[in-house]
């Protein structure tokens, strides 16, 4: 059938040739031509204008013994060319290959009845119901139908006809935005032959699974992490300068011998290197994700019920792997149900959120059921209980939009966490590093409210973890200055290490350190604290703060200096006053912290009026006059020589005056 539509023979090798059937891949191509006005292109282009569309087919083996082999082929497809033989009817494969097709997802399908010249017509219309009841609540439940000989050829216009049907409203879908935009995605490219050409070298072929790649662009390899540039790309039979995803690529490599690569490695483009280098840790792959167990279909052999921690098979893309999968509350999953699960892998695979695979029993070697991925975690810190197993996108499109990022943010925030490395987190999320940036607009001190999330120091930080690591430092600093009124604001050093042993969960210490510190910049910027000498920080308002610690003689402190105008209150004369020491010393204390009581010198007291007072007519003297000496000072307080030289003295150390000589000038 084919080799009939394309005049491309599919099955390469002597074996398949002898025995009739499928044993490898194989792989053709065909040419549709569309209207502009079909396709939805060109709305002012002329009538007999077309489009010229080459789609790829991936001609799968049928045989149950060979299904392994179809699965690592079934990446991408759009349309499935559903084939089942008249004179046969459904057989056991049949009925796996629909099940593969459903949990696949892949939306469309044109159903053959091949060989119709090998039965009656009572037959064939015998097999079309039976079709039709087989493919009833499965995704190509609605397939258009159409009959083939390959004897005489009848069908085949038909087929076409319907093929080109599909794949133009396949393209509708993706015209609306039924699909999610190629350029946000990472680039993989599942190999499936691996060989060389002489004077060209390696060369790979296989079916974009997602994003872009062009040529002359750098691609990794995974699991290895080797870095490989791609020399040249072919797509069906036609050199071009790049392939996105749903197309056949054939990708000349150079730095790599062609059996260095197999079928199961992936090319990746460079933004996944962080999976690649989780994995060559020999870190233990954990993904959370949703399964789906297959029912017991008619004729076919019963499904099997999975208990907590089977060990089963999981194909995606074109490898596999044993995995050992983990239901919460270690329950048993019987057939039709539908579970979020974990699975620990044996051999790691490249899966992302929003990726499907297909589950196997290893014993029996038959499809049990199909996974939506929800979180591959990277990192191990990451990873919560697995009773809180982050939901899967309820569709691939919605994968990297806000609502989809929104929800796994705030599920894999751990308690006591800041936030995420980005670029770990742009690989978790399934979205490239770039498109994550712009929808979190902002960066430094700049928060956004987009996704409740914002830019700091090159992290993802929770707006809500942040107002409350603000609310935790402005505690732990008042409570500072309450106990501890003389001193100039708690070391910055001591803080955060007391913060870390709060919140460095999720990013780790040397993350959460960053974090913390971009939140204590944002804090001073914002003159909610202020930095003081000595690697110290104290709140901007910390007076407000400070309770009084003896108000009765306190008072009486201020009303002795405010009868006394300008003139020195020492230490010695506040002793005479009728309070214990130990009283008056704690006031003076606190009168100082407040900034109420200014000590010009070591024991000699002035009112913070005063002081300002001072200021004032030093700074109104300086205005009109380029210096000041001593004696112009104590004319302008009208006090003694010796008082004025001591506040200028205290306003040289306080930085309000530079002294030359005998004369002070402003700073």
């Amino acid at each position: 059938l084919v080799k009939a539509l394309t005049g491309i023979e599919t099955d390469r090798l002597a074996e398949e040739k002898r025995r009739g059937v499928s044993i490898e891949l194989g792989f053709a191509y065909m040419d549709f031509n569309f209207g502009a006005s079909e396709t939805g292109t060109g709305v002012n282009a002329a009538a007999d204008s077309s489009v010229l569309l080459r789609a790829a087919i991936v001609d799968v083996p049928g045989h149950e013994r060979f299904l392994n082999t179809m699965l690592r082929g079934a990446t991408g497809f759009d349309v499935s060319l559903f084939v089942v033989a008249a004179d046969d009817g459904i057989m056991p494969q049949t009925i796996e290959h629909l099940d593969i097709l459903h949990l696949l997802g892949v939306p469309a399908a044109v159903v053959v009845i091949s060989k119709t010249d090998l039965a009656t017509e009572e037959r064939i219309t015998e097999v079309e119901a039976d079709v039709r009841q087989l493919l009833k609540d499965t995704l190509l439940e609605d397939s258009p139908v159409a009959r083939y000989s390959s004897i005489d050829g009848t069908g085949l216009d038909k087929i076409r006809e319907l093929l080109s049907v599909s794949l133009l409203k396949r393209m509708s879908v993706a015209k609306k935005g039924g699909e999610r935009k190629i350029e946000e995605e990472f680039f993989r490219l599942p190999i499936d032959r691996s060989f060389p050409i002489k004077g060209f070298g390696t060369v790979v072929t296989g079916s974009v699974a997602s994003g872009t790649i062009t040529q002359e662009q750098s691609v990794e390899v995974f699991p290895s992490g080797r870095r490989l540039k791609v020399r040249g790309i072919e797509s069906l039979g036609r050199g071009v300068k790049s392939v996105s995803r749903g197309e056949r690529a054939a990708l000349n490599l150079s730095g790599i011998k062609f059996k260095e690569l197999s079928r199961g490695s992936v090319l990746t483009s460079s933004g996944l290197a962080p999976f690649t280098l989780f994995v060559s840790r020999k870190d233990r792959l954990r993904v959370d994700l949703y399964v789906e167990l297959l029912g017991n279909p008619p004729g076919a052999g019963s499904v099997v019920k999975v208990k907590n921690n089977s060990l089963l098979k999981l194909h995606h893309l074109a490898g596999c792997s044993l995995v050992r999968i983990r239901f919460s509350g270690g329950k048993t999953l019987l057939p039709g149900e539908s579970a979020p699960a974990r699975l620990l892998f044996t051999t790691p695979l490249l899966l992302l959120r929003g990726d499907v695979a297909i589950l196997r029993e290893p014993a029996t070697n038959r499809t049990i059921g199909g996974v939506r991925v929800a979180v591959p975690y990277i990192d191990k810190r990451l990873i919560p209980d697995i009773s809180s197993i982050v939901p899967p996108p309820l569709k691939r499109s919605s994968v990297g939009g806000k609502d989809d990022i929104l929800q796994v943010l705030n599920a894999l925030l751990p308690s006591g966490g800041l936030g995420f490395e980005i670029t770990c987190l742009s690989v978790m999320l399934n979205i490239k590093k770039s498109f994550l940036l712009k929808m979190l607009e902002g960066s430094g001190a700049v928060k956004t409210e987009i996704l409740g999330f914002y830019l700091l120091n090159g992290y993802v930080v929770c707006t809500s973890a942040t107002s409350k690591v603000c609310a935790v430092i402005k505690e732990r600093l008042k409570n500072f200055h309450l106990k501890n009124i003389s001193a100039e604001g708690l070391s910055e050093e001591l803080l955060l290490k007391s913060l870390l042993s709060e919140f460095s969960r999720g990013l780790g210490f040397k993350g959460a350190k960053e974090v913390l510190k971009g939140i204590i910049d944002s804090m001073i910027t914002g003159e909610e604290i202020v930095r003081g000498g000595a690697g110290t920080l104290a709140l901007t308002e910390r007076k407000s703060v400070l309770v009084s610690v003896d108000a009765e003689v306190e008072n009486v402190i201020l009303e002795e200096l405010k009868m006394n105008g300008l003139k020195v209150k020492q230490k010695s004369d506040l002793k005479l006053l009728p309070f214990s020491t130990e009283r008056v010393e704690a006031a003076v204390e606190f009168l100082k912290k407040t900034g109420s009581l200014v000590e010009i010198k070591r024991g000699a007291y002035l009112s913070a009026p005063a002081i300002k007072s001072a200021e004032e007519k030093l700074r109104e003297f300086l205005s009109l006059n380029p210096s000041i000496e001593a004696k112009e000072f104590r004319d302008q307080l009208g006090c003694g020589r010796k008082l004025a030289i001591e506040i200028l003295e205290y306003f040289d150390r306080v930085k309000v005056t530079l002294r030359r000589g005998d004369e002070r000038i402003l700073r």
